[in-house]
């Protein structure tokens, strides 16, 4: 009987697995990102603020991946078997559910790896996602990346970090000017790797660590933010949260809102261009 080790290496092999020939029906990252910025264009943002804005791209690409994602069994079990009809012998496991009588137990562990492929999918696509929708705000906004910032920035010196977002772009100004600088560290949702990602921030710079508290497919894990909260006051950072995070803790000093970040942003551009 197989085990299975056996089952996810015809699935998922590093060498190959059947997930590296045919598809489930779930687009690219990116892909999804770019639908959803279309649908962003067409819509009317008129009394929306950047929170508003921030939401709505966050949960629409959830909301997207989602239906997509609701489909992959039937799918993944659909490009299967049409594989391994064209392709005899290559998946044998895989290959001897079809045709399918039911939900057997193969069948079963099959749909099991593949959700947790998909699982480990997820948690990559929201790393990615708060940054995306970010840089696109910024340049929605009218701010120009290699000049009012830039993204994923290689700080060198004794402990070497990347910034994820740096502004304005010029590193020279950690030095020269820090009070009007920002550095970031993003992270979707705060975990023990804060400690880590504040490595990152900057001395005496404004440092914010960006975060997608307060969009719904994160509410469950909102109490991790709690336990932050004196971390950031000792560590002189804050986080940048949706304005139902600064609510649920009652407008702490190390929260502020997006529309409060890129009216801090503001001020800060301004003060340079008076002092250029």
């Amino acid at each position: 009987m197989a085990e299975l080790e056996d089952w996810k290496a015809e699935i998922l092999g590093k060498t190959g697995g059947i997930l590296k020939f045919i598809g489930v029906g779930i687009e690219n990252p990116g892909d999804i990102r770019r639908r959803v910025y279309d649908e962003y264009r067409q819509k009317n943002w008129i009394d929306s603020d950047i929170d508003d804005k921030l939401r709505w791209l966050l949960e629409e690409e959830y909301r997207t991946y989602l239906k997509q994602s609701s489909q992959a069994g039937p799918t993944f079990l659909q490009n299967a078997e049409k594989f391994v009809v064209e392709n005899p012998g290559k998946f044998p496991l895989i290959e001897s559910m079809f045709p399918i009588q039911g939900v057997t137990s193969e069948v079963w562990t099959v749909l099991s790896v593949l959700e947790s492929s998909l699982a480990q999918g997820r948690r990559t696509r929201a790393g990615g996602s708060l940054e995306s929708h970010l840089e696109f705000l910024l340049k929605d906004s009218g701010y120009r990346i290699g000049f009012d910032f830039a993204t994923q920035v290689e700080i060198g010196g004794q402990n070497p970090v990347r910034l994820d977002f740096l502004f304005p772009s010029d590193k020279s100004k950690l030095v020269s000017d820090p009070n009007n600088t920002v550095t970031c560290a993003c992270m979707t949702t705060v975990n023990d790797r804060v400690r880590l990602a504040i490595q990152q921030l900057q001395p005496n710079t404004y440092r914010r660590v960006p975060t997608a508290h307060g969009a719904k497919q994160f509410a469950s894990q909102m109490k991790n933010l709690k336990g932050r909260l004196d971390y950031a006051t000792a560590n002189q950072f804050k986080f940048v949260v949706l304005p139902d995070a600064v609510s649920e803790f009652n407008g702490h000093d190390t929260l502020m809102t997006y529309q409060e970040w890129f009216n801090e942003l503001e001020s800060i551009k301004d003060r340079l261009v008076k002092l250029s």
